[in-house]
């Protein structure tokens, strides 16, 4: 009896170690005139085991990649991102001037008020579809 004890103690743990990620206040800045780029942020709860963010995309662009903004040389830069490490029972926030997501080839310009859809993949808790606002082009936070 006992090792079967074991064995379910074993099972229960390893289920309560899931990553149960969120996405919220998911948005993004207009384009100007006929541009084609944007920037994206968002900001994800995890209330579980640890998880990564390996890609981010939606049928508004060609290209949605996660980046960071960094200061080199006293420039600031955008590198690309591999993947996106999401802390056990923490939070990442995807902000201006941080993390956040490059939008590129926009299929139509975005526009105050829209509304579009961005799926986020997750390595453990898969993906993830949230409705993404359009902000002005001036905004520092979700509208």
């Amino acid at each position: 009896m006992r090792p079967v004890v074991i064995a379910l103690a074993a099972l229960f743990s390893a289920g309560a170690a899931q990553a149960e990620v969120s996405v919220s206040n998911a948005w993004v800045r207009e384009t100007i005139g006929a541009g084609k780029t944007s920037a994206g942020y968002a900001r994800i709860v995890n209330t579980g085991a640890a998880d990564r963010l390996v890609s981010v995309s939606t049928p508004a662009a060609g290209m949605a990649d996660v980046h960071q903004s960094v200061e080199q040389g006293g420039m600031m830069r955008m590198l690309p991102v591999k993947v996106l490490e999401i802390p056990a029972k923490g939070e990442m926030l995807l902000k201006p001037g941080g993390y956040h997501i490059m939008i590129m080839n926009a299929q139509k310009p975005f526009k105050v008020g829209d509304v579009m859809e961005f799926t986020f993949t997750f390595e453990h808790a898969g993906k993830i579809t949230v409705p993404v606002k359009v902000a002005p082009i001036t905004a520092t936070a979700a509208p």
